[in-house]
């Protein structure tokens, strides 16, 4: 039917609707060790991460690694020690490497790689800070701005990922809350 304007009448089921536009909230990318004891719940920031995965650090407690390369944190954490496993999967990514410190074995493997590193003992303090609401180790928290400010200002080459899995991944188990 045609209407007063001698437009066709378009029906709800006909129409198509627009493609959302994404676009990255900064440039670059970080990997962040996220505490996953049970005196760390609730993590901050996990959320706002493009990509996490899970690994045994010891004892049987596990520890996240988290990859925020499109959305700000407003707050990340509790920021843990790097293990030298962690540090193996990291070298594959053009991103900076946020943690605590980490086993000698680790901490030998960053430089040897040559990891952008934001350690917050041993060189990037400014990057992280402790809140009063916990006891140590599980207080030390960082944000995407305090991370890219100290990558900045090392001029560290930082780049955005590529590649990383958008929608539904095969295999895991769907979860709704981390």
């Amino acid at each position: 039917a045609e209407g007063k304007n001698d437009e066709p009448e378009v029906k709800p089921e006909e129409i198509i609707p627009e493609k959302e536009v994404f676009v990255k909230e900064f440039e670059g990318s970080f990997i962040v060790s996220v505490d996953n004891h049970i005196k760390a719940y609730p993590q901050s920031g996990l959320d706002k991460a493009d990509q996490v995965i899970e690994l045994l650090a010891e004892g049987g407690i596990t520890r996240f690694l988290a990859f925020y390369d499109s959305y700000h944190a407003e707050k990340i954490g509790p920021v843990r020690s790097a293990r030298y496993y962690f540090v193996e999967i990291v070298k594959g990514y053009p991103s900076a490497f946020a943690h605590a410190g980490g086993n000698t074995d680790a901490l030998n493997l960053v430089p040897y790689h040559k990891i952008m590193d934001l350690d917050e003992i041993y060189n990037s303090g400014a990057a992280f800070y402790r809140t009063k609401d916990r006891k140590p180790p599980h207080n030390l928290y960082t944000t995407t701005e305090l991370m890219l400010k100290n990558a900045n200002a090392k001029k560290y080459p930082i780049k955005s990922l590529e590649g990383l899995p958008i929608g539904e991944v095969s295999g895991g188990s769907k979860v709704d809350i981390i």
